[in-house]
């Protein structure tokens, strides 16, 4: 017979071997729950249409129009992130209320991103994510349709029983899971803790109705759900409230998505679409524009100042991030490593066999038609896509648009994070100079005004746009030329692709 010692150990160690079984990882499943390496739920969500919006008559005009919304599969966490699970990702615990089992909460938007690109990481070493698969915060559309569980009131079930609100949670946050769930399993969608989403803020009147992402830019992100302290009609199923995406708010956490990357749109002609690598292709018409020195800042080889002529052009809508540039290349230059920032330390020549095997990928999986090909922005089609219709030294305010010296941190940052121009084009300021495929001269004198291609010849490549690393009045006005070696490897240097019929270059 064993000693009570001996009992009292071989039960704790019981009690830890159920422990750790219970929050084991299961394997990925492409259409159904498991759980993920951090011991969170992953709630798998089948495709389908529901009602989004007001559908009481009790909301906010920023609830309306009710809309028909179509949703693929996706992946979303039974409850909101931890700070036991935000620990085991990130190292540290960002929470201005502290427990392991309390949501975490007093993050910012981007911080909430970068949890989801880090698990994203950590995930995939382990094997347990696949490489078409990916983390990120719920669209505004996901959120709503997991908190609606089919359901079509203000509310999936019993406030009282599935909310903390003002009305009974003592005044402060709680662990999660401890109210009842909805119908589909996820619990605290309503109380608890406002909860990031992914989409800009913005109203319904023209949004997508299939797989929608909200407003291309804005000053604010959605938060959903209410939280401990607000009454629980804040939290009705539609209700929507907006945050800076900077802010710190001690109310305010998130839950996690799992969806597939690059769902791609087919080719159209004189249109934007999404390509195999999931870079969307922004078409910008036939028009003319003037090049050069418009302001007086110029240097001395941005002039003298022309009208130049173009074709209609496809042209990326961000820089070429290190994820697209694996995806084709099969190997990662840079120096600065992470999926979503732009790949840099390109030569000049590998950007070109970039665009090479990226048009035959294309054309191999039946997306592109034989005359169209990707290649290098010739330096007049970057300006007149950068100047989006201006004629200033910027497109727009410099800050809200530019990662360059003054905000930068001395490294280059993810693509498409700051606001876009007027034609929605990302980073045409800062982030990464992008090659051109031009030839650097050093005077505009007796070059071509209609789709000019620059001279035959040449020892040095044009960049456009200055990077993370140089200052406002130093590289990144709209005119401002600069140039490199081919073969230079500098981790200033990156590129942003075009898509042409091959007549026109």
């Amino acid at each position: 017979m064993k000693s009570p010692a001996a009992a009292f150990k071989a039960f704790a160690f019981f009690l830890v071997c159920s422990q750790i079984h219970a929050k084991s990882p299961q394997r990925f499943a492409e259409t159904r729950s498991f759980t993920n390496g951090i011991g969170q739920e992953m709630i798998w969500v089948r495709p389908g249409r529901f009602q989004m919006g007001d559908m009481t008559g009790r909301g906010e005009v920023d609830e309306k129009p009710v809309r028909n919304v179509e949703l693929s599969a996706y992946h979303l966490g039974a409850t909101e992130v931890t700070q036991g699970q935000w620990s085991a990702v990130m190292g540290s615990v960002a929470a201005k209320a502290a427990g392991e089992d309390l949501p975490v909460n007093g993050i910012t938007w981007e911080a909430a991103a970068e949890f989801c690109r880090k698990l994203t990481d950590q995930e995939r070493e382990a094997g347990r994510l696949p490489l078409d698969y990916f983390y990120r915060l719920p669209t505004e559309a996901e959120w709503e349709n997991a908190y609606r569980s089919r359901t079509v009131g203000d509310y999936a079930g019993d406030p009282e029983g599935m909310a903390w609100t003002d009305g009974n949670s003592g005044g402060t946050v709680h662990a999660v899971g401890g109210k009842k769930p909805n119908i589909w399993g996820f619990y605290d969608m309503h109380g608890n803790l406002w909860e990031w989403c992914y989409d800009w803020y913005g109203l319904y009147e023209e949004a997508d109705t299939l797989d929608p992402q909200g407003p291309e830019s804005g000053s604010s992100r959605v938060i959903r759900g209410g939280c401990w302290l607000y009454e629980e009609s804040v939290g009705r199923s539609s209700d929507r409230f907006r945050e800076k995406p900077d802010g710190q708010n001690m109310l305010i956490g998130f839950r996690v998505a799992i969806a597939q990357k690059f769902k791609r749109q087919a080719f159209v002609e004189q249109g934007t679409f999404t390509n195999a690598v999931g870079l969307q292709m922004v078409w910008l018409a036939p028009g003319s524009f003037r090049m050069g020195d418009l302001t007086g800042e110029a240097q001395w080889d941005e002039k003298p100042v022309r009208t130049v002529e173009l074709s209609g052009h496809y042209i990326g809508a961000t820089e070429i991030s290190q994820e697209q540039w694996k995806a084709v290349m099969g190997s990662n230059p840079s120096q600065f490593l992470r999926d979503e920032l732009p790949v840099e330390s390109v030569q000049w020549e590998e950007a070109r066999e970039f665009c090479r095997r990226l048009t035959k990928l294309e054309q191999r999986e039946g997306g592109l038609p034989p005359e169209y090909v990707y290649a290098l922005p010739t330096e007049a089609q970057w300006e007149r896509a950068c100047r989006a219709g201006t004629e200033g030294d910027y497109a727009g305010d410099l800050d809200a648009m530019a990662w360059y010296s003054q905000n930068s941190g001395t490294r280059s940052r993810p693509v498409g994070t700051k606001a876009p121009n007027l034609w929605g084009l990302y980073d045409m300021h800062g982030n990464v100079c992008e090659w051109c495929s031009d030839w650097y001269v050093g005077s505009y004198e007796g070059l071509g005004m209609i789709n000019p291609t620059g001279p035959e010849r040449g020892y040095r490549r044009v960049l456009r746009g200055g990077s993370w690393r140089n200052a406002a009045l130093e590289y990144l006005r709209s005119a401002e030329r600069s140039n490199d070696a081919p073969m230079s490897r500098n981790s200033r240097n990156g590129l942003r692709v075009v898509l042409i019929q091959a007549t026109d270059q």
